[in-house]
């Protein structure tokens, strides 16, 4: 086959899937939303899937429980609490504050400003013990044995009151199991109906031209002619749904910047979209088409002969 011969019959194709795509504009449309949504899906699951701990170990930076001791505590009930702290491996730092110390950290937490016209001396204060865990490795089962030893530790002779500030990681955890429940699930579901989308507008185009591929048929045409124009159209739908696929992950990625800036104590770096992801998309998007049109051509095939 001559060059010449060559790029007429890219053109043809070119030509026929162009006219493939304007007989089904909402078929097509709908192709290319259901493949970048599905994409766009897969991409946010695996994310979330592969960050999560990296989350978890920014949350278990500032894990601590803070006890104070009431009023009748003695230096030994104090004591036994620390030893009993520092005898875990859950634990990091133990550092207990007498009613001095502990004032004077909590009016230098306040500053001058706000203490200005106060009288110092009226301030409350307690000893206190502060317990700080292992900021690294935070899992579920670690953290419910943390949550253990902090009522163990509430229990304890001369503990008022200890203040466990960790609803945040209990719901990311929460999180982190539904979107491991949900996401496959989900995403296969999004493959399975952009696969439907893509084959229905494939069929379409087949059926639009079934007088044509009969003629082509008499004349001796090759399956590859008489089907380039069904892979064009196929693999443009593709391209545009990976093209759509990184465009919700670019927003997605914007959210996440904004939540992350709202939030110092999550301060860690995200990245969502990168050059493997849109890649991903892109690649996954014209094999998802390519597979789809395959199979409805196999069909059509079947069904006309």
């Amino acid at each position: 086959m001559s060059a010449g011969v060559s790029v007429d019959a890219v053109r043809l194709a070119g030509r026929d899937a162009w006219r493939m795509l304007r007989r089904a504009p909402i078929g097509s449309g709908a192709a290319v939303l259901a493949i970048g949504l599905a994409l766009a899906l897969v991409s946010i699951y695996m994310f979330v899937a592969s960050n999560t701990s990296r989350v978890l170990d920014a949350a278990a930076r500032d894990l601590s429980v803070t006890l104070y001791l009431g009023p009748e505590a003695t230096e030994a009930d104090a004591a036994a609490v620390v030893e009993a702290a520092k005898g875990s491996a859950l634990v990091d730092h133990v550092e207990f504050r007498t009613t001095a110390q502990e004032k004077a950290r909590v009016v230098g937490l306040l500053g001058e400003d706000l203490l200005e016209g106060v009288d110092e001396e009226a301030i409350p204060a307690q000893p206190t013990i502060e317990v700080r865990f292992v900021a690294s490795e935070l899992s579920e089962a670690r953290f419910a044995s943390m949550q253990e030893l902090v009522e163990k530790l509430r229990a304890a002779p001369g503990v008022a009151e200890g203040r466990f500030e960790a609803t945040h990681v209990g719901i990311i955890f929460a999180f982190g199991d539904l979107a491991t429940a949900t996401g496959l699930a989900v995403g296969l579901i999004a493959f399975i109906v952009a696969l439907v989308f893509v084959s229905f507008m494939v069929r379409l185009g087949l059926d639009a031209r079934t007088d044509e591929i009969a003629k082509l048929r008499t004349f001796g045409a090759t399956d590859r002619f008489v089907y380039a124009p069904v892979a064009v159209a196929a693999l443009a739908v593709g391209a545009a749904g990976g093209v759509v696929g990184v465009a919700l992950c670019v927003l997605v990625d914007h959210h996440l910047a904004v939540l992350a800036s709202r939030s110092p104590a999550f301060a860690i770096e995200l990245d969502f979209v990168g050059g493997g992801l849109i890649a991903t998309c892109l690649v996954g998007g014209l094999v998802m088409a390519a597979v789809s049109a395959w199979m409805t051509v196999r069909r059509h095939e079947a069904t006309s002969r």
